[in-house]
């Protein structure tokens, strides 16, 4: 369906107690001077009228609650708006009880919140998803798989450098997805209407799942006039409330039959909440100064350093650390750096600098040489090289300070093995590790042996 424009909603924030707990109320403010209601970690889908993570009974006790006493909901209530039509009354009952009951032979348009670098905007899809294409990027991958929602999967974008079966442990449910017939594009930002159109035909696709970057769908316009949903989900999903809203609204979309995929949404919210309430207690030392603050950059590979608002620096600045590092130059979310005579990165004397790395050059962090417990020496030490070579003159890689953290998994479990190793006196119970090996069990249903394989963190120690 074409993309809704976007209202204005003169939204504040709100504490607002729903079935799910205390939701927040929150605006994202546009380009275009209006602003997107926002719920936290919650169901950002209009009609889920009390913030929680259904759209229930409950909502259309809600919605009639607000016609019948006039209650502000512009300011309380946005999502009860559920067909986004700028007034609350018995359409958007009638909206809420089409989503209730839409199923595969019946299905129902709505209306929910996307992401683009600009921030949340309001999209709208058939409902519920059956059939769909994904951009391979990992982001997107690691979330499906989270889920554990892959039959609905049938076609794909990527380049042609990966993913390869290096990648197999995320990608292994999605490879006979990843060929040239199956293939709609050639990276997340470009769908090709004619091979996508094709798809839609033969497996009857009706949306692209991809996650946002420095740019948005270049032809997003002509792709959803072609009949094809997109459904957009933030870049890197360091922010905990992005990846849970993320969680919910494709467990959403793509629940139906019993499958089951809401159950483990929920679970999962409720487990990453909660641990993100711990990793908050433990890290509170340095944000109250009792422990001194480390400052730090982030790169994802070679000469490029992030910089602040970059995904990448979210994740480091989560895990405590401070990041020195702004872009003066240009929009874009890294720097260049080169060694030697270039100086800059010297300048800004970085306690850490911290290297977020998929598989690369044919190694995976889950190889089974790796698992084994022995280390291959190659490709891994030269990839290891070339990552870290370029940074060899910075006072932090001399003092060993340096390091390469895995990308396959959330991004604020990413922050929490950082902060391990940044501020290992707050975390010598091994927490952050151990957090994330359940993680993998619960939801990758890997096993507690191979778990206690593998390694988040690659050291020179480790390489050599």
């Amino acid at each position: 369906m074409n993309q809704k424009q976007v209202m204005t909603l003169a939204v504040v924030a709100v504490i607002v107690v729903a079935a799910a707990g205390v939701c927040i109320y929150a605006s994202m403010d546009r380009d275009d001077g209006g602003s997107v209601a926002s719920l936290g970690s919650s169901l950002e889908v209009y009609g889920n009228a009390n913030g929680d993570y259904y759209i229930d009974g409950e909502d259309i006790e809600l919605v009639e609650r607000i016609i019948e006493e006039g209650l502000d909901w512009e300011t309380e209530y946005p999502f009860a708006d559920a067909n986004c039509d700028g007034v609350v009354d018995q359409g958007d009952i009638d909206q809420i009880k089409r989503i209730m009951g839409a199923t595969a032979d019946d299905p129902v348009v709505i209306w929910h919140n996307n992401w683009n670098p600009s921030g949340r905007y309001i999209a709208s899809t058939t409902y519920p998803i059956t059939s769909a294409a994904m951009c391979t990027a990992l982001t997107t991958a690691i979330l499906l798989k989270t889920l554990g929602i892959d039959d609905e999967i049938v076609g794909s974008s990527f380049t042609d450098s990966g993913p390869t079966s290096s990648d197999r442990y995320v990608y292994a449910d999605y490879f006979d997805i990843m060929t040239e017939d199956r293939r709609i594009g050639n990276a997340a930002t470009e769908v090709n209407v004619d091979t996508a159109s094709n798809l839609m035909t033969k497996y009857g696709v009706t949306a692209y799942i991809y996650s946002s970057s420095s740019t948005t769908l270049s032809n997003l316009e002509l792709v959803e006039g072609a009949g094809l949903d997109c459904v957009q989900l933030p870049d890197g999903m360091s922010d905990i409330d992005e990846f849970n809203c993320a969680v919910l609204l494709l467990a959403f979309l793509f629940d139906t039959d019993g499958k089951g995929y809401m159950n483990t949404a929920v679970e999962y919210v409720e487990w990453m909440n909660a641990y993100w309430k711990e990793f908050q207690e433990r890290l509170s030392a340095v944000y109250e100064g009792e422990i001194e603050q480390r400052s730090g950059a982030a790169s994802s590979m070679s000469i490029y350093v992030s910089v602040k608002g970059s995904s990448n620096t979210d994740i480091i600045e989560q895990a405590g650390l401070s990041c020195p590092v702004s872009n003066t130059e240009s929009s874009g979310t890294t720097l260049t750096y080169v060694g030697g005579t270039d100086t800059w990165l010297n300048n800004l004397d970085l306690d850490y600098l911290i290297i977020l790395k998929g598989s690369t050059s044919g190694w995976s962090w889950f190889d089974e040489k790796y698992d084994s417990g022995d280390l291959p020496t190659s490709p891994n030490s030269s990839s290891y090289q070339y990552h870290m070579n370029n940074f060899s003159s910075l006072q932090c890689y001399k003092e060993g300070n340096v390091f390469i953290v895995s990308s396959m998994m959330p991004g604020p479990l990413k922050s929490a093995i950082i902060a391990q190793y940044v501020y290992p006196e707050l975390f010598e119970d091994g927490w952050a590790e151990s957090f994330v090996s359940e993680y993998y069990q619960k939801y990758w249903g890997f096993s507690e042996e191979k778990c206690g394989n593998l390694k988040y963190v690659l050291t020179e120690e480790d390489v050599f």
